[in-house]
C-alpha cells in the first residue's frame, strides 16, 4: 500500500512537471509571437516615417441634415501637412472657435475652406483678422464673428447651414465670403432646385 501511493505520488508529480513544463512552453511561445509582432510594427512604422512619412491629422468633419457635411460639433482636430501644423477648435454649432459671449452681437460667416482657414491659425484667418479690427473699433467683442465656414461648401451649403442653424444662432447679420467655385458646387451638390422647368420657385 505504501509503495502503491509512492507511485500514485511520483506519477501525479510527474504529470503536474509537464503540465507546468507545457504552460510555461505555451506562454514562452506566446510572448514570442507579441513581441515579432511589436518589432515588425515598429519597425514597419521607423520605416515609413523615414521613407515615406505621413500627414497626422484628426478628423473634423461630420454629416450633417440634408447631406450637409460640417465641422464637428465641439473639440479639437489637429490638420498637418507637410511641416504646417495647426489644432482647430470647434463649438457645438459646428463653427470654427469657441462658443460667442452672452453679451456680443452675433455676425455669422459663411464660406468654403478659405472662410474657415485650411492650415491657418484661428487668429490668422479671415475672419481672426475680422475680428481683431472689429475689437478695436466696438470694443473688445461687443461684436463677435461665428466662423461657420467648412471646407467644399458652395452658396447654397451656406444657405442649407443658415436655414437650419439660424434660428438657434439668430445672428444681426450674415457677413458671406464668395470663392471661384462656389457656384459650380452648388449645381453639383443640389441642395435645392427649381419645381419647374420654366419657373423661378425652389
Amino acid at each position: 500500500s505504501r509503495e502503491w501511493r509512492g507511485k500514485q505520488g511520483s506519477e501525479s508529480l510527474h504529470q503536474t512537471g509537464r503540465a507546468a513544463m507545457k504552460s510555461r512552453r505555451w506562454a514562452f511561445r506566446c510572448l514570442l509571437v507579441l513581441l515579432t509582432v511589436a518589432v515588425i510594427a515598429g519597425g514597419g512604422e521607423g520605416l515609413v516615417r523615414l521613407v515615406a512619412p505621413q500627414d497626422l491629422s484628426g478628423t473634423w468633419r461630420e454629416p450633417g441634415p440634408r447631406g450637409l457635411v460640417l465641422n464637428k460639433a465641439g473639440g479639437t482636430a489637429r490638420h498637418s501637412f507637410g511641416d504646417h501644423r495647426v489644432t482647430y477648435r470647434f463649438n457645438r454649432l459646428h463653427q470654427r472657435g469657441r462658443p460667442m459671449g452672452r453679451r456680443s452681437v452675433p455676425v455669422l460667416v459663411l464660406g468654403d475652406s478659405f472662410t474657415f482657414g485650411w492650415l491657418i491659425a484661428e487668429h490668422e484667418s479671415f475672419v481672426g483678422r475680422l475680428q481683431t479690427k472689429a475689437n478695436r473699433v466696438f470694443g473688445h467683442e461687443a461684436i463677435r464673428l461665428l466662423n461657420a465656414g467648412t471646407g467644399g461648401w458652395g452658396t447654397a451649403h451656406s444657405l442649407a447651414y443658415l436655414e437650419h442653424f439660424g434660428s438657434v444662432i439668430r445672428p444681426r447679420g450674415v457677413i458671406m465670403f464668395v470663392n471661384w467655385d462656389d457656384l459650380t458646387r452648388s449645381r453639383k451638390y443640389p441642395l435645392y432646385g427649381l419645381t419647374q422647368g420654366g419657373g423661378l420657385e425652389l
